[in-house]
């Protein structure tokens, strides 16, 4: 998918705009949640979550490197010849996808070892400054 941007990609459901109808819905469960702080009727995880799943994912598909590396993870071997896929190989055995397809990197634990290992969200370059400011 080179040449492509966040904003050019708009197959399936996940990268989808949402519907004013949505976006009308979240603002009003918004202002209520703000008029109203005692009440325990927070906005839920679907609402609030599914802008931002959408975002990465949209961010991850347009980072070249991640591609490679879900391509690998898929099983998608037919575009990499056998060095990109030896090197591939080796980046991979960090990552690991989830059922929306985002990407995670498996973050070994360092101090203890009867540690579980934990998935951190891969968040491409692109979001970075989202993220630090």
């Amino acid at each position: 998918m080179p040449g492509e941007t966040p904003n050019d990609i708009g197959q399936g459901l996940e990268s989808a705009p949402l519907s004013t109808a949505v976006r009308i819905m979240v603002a009003v469960i918004r202002s209520h949640v703000q008029e109203q702080p005692e009440s325990d009727e927070l906005m839920g995880p679907l609402e609030y979550q599914a802008p931002r799943w959408r975002r990465i994912m949209v961010h991850q598909k347009c980072d070249n490197q991640l591609m490679e590396i879900k391509k690998f993870l898929k099983s998608d071997l037919d575009c990499f010849s056998r060095g990109q896929i030896r090197r591939i190989s080796k980046q991979a055995e960090l990552y690991a996808l989830n059922v929306r397809d985002i990407l995670f990197r498996l973050g070994r634990a360092t101090n203890d070892r009867h540690m579980p290992d934990e998935l951190r969200l891969v968040v491409p370059e692109s979001l970075r400054p989202d993220l630090l400011y």
